[in-house]
């Protein structure tokens, strides 16, 4: 939705089909950098537009339900203070423990490396196809990212990346 809140000067669509003025907080830790410097940029340059300033194709990496978080089956909200622990079902082993207080609502996120391996291919092609410049926004200071620009490191390994320029960059500076 931020892209739209940006495009309507800091509005978004209510239940009555009509823009009103809105407040969005987005924790550090997910974009909200890149919105922060889009924003800046607006206020100093002007509202954008769409006429003159091109456009940039994104490919999610959403196929096969590959990054479940949020709106999924894997947000809770906490009865009590304690401890969510994390644990391999079969073998017990516990990947990571996170102490919590009543009312918090917890996200988990798994990323599933098959869609992880078609999303390089779909990049890859779409980067052959434009001749466009192709950017993986990852920021190798975020845990979850890390694990990812390994992964986008592996995978690019299968495919013929002559002639192409193919990157991986911190969001805010993407």
């Amino acid at each position: 939705s931020m892209p739209v809140v940006v495009r309507d000067s800091g509005q978004m669509w209510n239940k009555d089909n009509e823009l009103e003025d809105t407040k969005c907080l987005i924790p550090d830790r997910s974009y909200a950098r890149i919105y922060q410097e889009v924003i800046s940029y607006a206020k100093t340059k002007g509202q954008f537009d769409v006429a003159t300033m091109g456009n940039v194709a994104n490919v999610g990496l959403m196929a096969q339900k590959a990054e479940e978080y949020g709106s999924h089956d894997k947000t809770f909200e906490i009865k009590s203070e304690g401890v969510v622990s994390v644990k391999d079902k079969n073998s017990g082993e516990v990947y990571f423990n996170h102490a919590v207080e009543s009312g918090d609502v917890w996200r988990m996120c798994q990323t599933k490396d098959a869609p992880i391996k078609d999303w390089v291919k779909l990049a890859v092609n779409r980067a052959k196809a434009t001749g466009v410049r192709t950017i993986f926004w990852l920021d190798q200071h975020r845990a979850h990212d890390r694990s990812l620009i390994e992964k986008v490191n592996l995978y690019l390994q299968d495919h013929d990346l002559s002639g192409l320029d193919i990157s991986i960059m911190k969001p805010v500076d993407a």
